[in-house]
């Protein structure tokens, strides 16, 4: 594999943005159209970018202040109650 020169990525960076402009022309031709029905001359919505839900902060789940837990086994006690509660079906908890 050769390393990317200066000029290659200026050349890459250039066929990007005229391929960019070239959609964006294409787009807009397509939108003037009379002789397509409405919802074919517009464009589709692209889908807007969030975090997975198991990626999101939830309220319970904040880290607890410095002192609060005192030592290992009490993070540990900690973790597992919180894995009872989340994982165990309701007729199994104790």
């Amino acid at each position: 594999m050769k390393p990317i020169t200066r000029s290659r990525l200026t050349a890459i960076v250039t066929q990007i943005e005229q391929s960019n402009i070239a959609n964006v022309k294409k787009s807009a031709a397509r939108l003037e159209r009379s002789d397509l029905p409405l919802h074919v001359r517009v464009p589709a919505r692209r889908p807007s970018i969030s975090l997975a839900p198991e990626l999101t902060v939830k309220p319970q789940d904040a880290t607890p202040q410095a002192g609060e837990l005192d030592d290992e086994e009490a993070i540990r006690r900690e973790a597992l109650e919180r894995l009872r509660r989340d994982y165990m079906k309701p007729d199994q908890k104790e």
